[in-house]
């Protein structure tokens, strides 16, 4: 009896295993079900803040297959600094240099949606002319000199703004200066250098901005004396406001530079803001960001210069850039 329990016990397996390896594969999700996104996976946000995904060099591309549930219902569509580039569950591109907003949308036939995003890094090659952001170079206006910053500039003859090719030059290979088209309309645009020969090179993004931005020469004056402000658009302000104390007629101003006649005041700190010719507020490159107020230390002391200047042993004699020579 005890046998014949065992043999229907192993002829009920051997019909299972049957019927397993002779089952066809079957898919547990339906098309109403909400989409997931299962593989890869993305890192969290810092600081609410995209964190970073993928960093690779140039000359490899951006190779990615996402593992999507229900896959048979679900189309995948690929968004590089918000425009879509490619529709499939995988991809293979080639970006320029720079730093990218990659975002993927995974949609069933239903509507129903999820999306992943993070933020792609493609490094230059060592020799590649490159430029990042130094500081505030990258906030431009419509009709003034511009500068990028960099490396192995030399052989750069011209920067793509907005799909127009501008005119561009540099003599150290560090700095590049470039005019922005006047009619280039406000908002934010990738860039890339262009050289002798037609090749392109990444060189992230540039803001166009028409609003008034002081850069320069607001921290720090003398009562009595000519205070001289930098940035751009300057030409629209038409008020200052130190402290109570209202400004309304200036030496001379022009888009990038302001001049008025500091009032008497003694010495300490003030808070400064300004107004364009519509009301609207100017703004300063203070503590590292725009903002519509700043502060001024107010000093007897007399300033000899102030600004920026880049000074290397590395160029010849007579190079502007090999000595500062600003003060006699």
């Amino acid at each position: 009896m005890k046998r014949f329990n065992i043999l229907l016990v192993f002829s009920a397996l051997l019909l299972g295993f049957a019927s397993c390896n002779e089952a066809e594969p079957f898919a547990t999700a339906e098309a109403e079900d909400y989409p997931r996104i299962l593989d890869p996976i993305f890192p969290d946000r810092q600081n609410g803040n995209l964190a970073e995904f993928n960093t690779h060099k140039r000359d490899a591309n951006l190779e990615m297959a996402l593992t999507v549930t229900p896959a048979a219902y679900t189309t995948v569509k690929w968004f590089i600094d918000g425009t879509e580039v490619h529709e499939g569950h995988s991809i293979d591109m080639n970006l320029p240099a720079g730093s990218y907003v990659l975002r993927m949308e995974a949609t069933t036939m239903a509507g129903k949606s999820t999306y992943r995003e993070g933020i792609v890094n493609v490094e230059p090659l060592d020799d590649d002319p490159y430029s990042e952001k130094k500081g505030i170079e990258r906030v431009i206006a419509p009709g003034c000199p511009a500068v990028l910053i960099g490396c192995n500039l030399n052989s750069i003859t011209g920067v793509v703004i907005g799909g127009r090719t501008i005119g561009a030059g540099s003599e150290d290979g560090e700095y590049l200066g470039y005019v922005v088209p006047e009619d280039l309309e406000e908002g934010e645009y990738r860039v890339e250098l262009v050289d002798a020969e037609g090749n392109r090179f990444g060189a992230n993004k540039v803001t166009v901005s028409t609003k008034p931005l002081i850069v320069d020469g607001f921290s720090r004056s003398t009562p009595g004396s000519e205070w001289v402000l930098s940035g751009i658009n300057l030409e629209t302000i038409k008020s200052f406001d130190i402290s109570g104390t209202a400004i309304t007629s200036f030496v001379r101003k022009s888009a990038t530079e302001i001049v008025l006649t500091f009032p008497d005041l003694e010495e300490g700190e003030y808070s400064i803001s300004a107004l364009d010719a519509d009301g609207y507020p100017a703004y300063f490159y203070y503590d590292g960001m725009e903002q519509s107020a700043a502060v001024v230390s107010v000093s007897g002391e007399k300033t000899l210069w102030e600004g920026h200047h880049y000074v290397s042993w590395v160029y010849e004699d007579g190079h502007p850039n090999k000595v500062f020579g600003f003060i006699s």
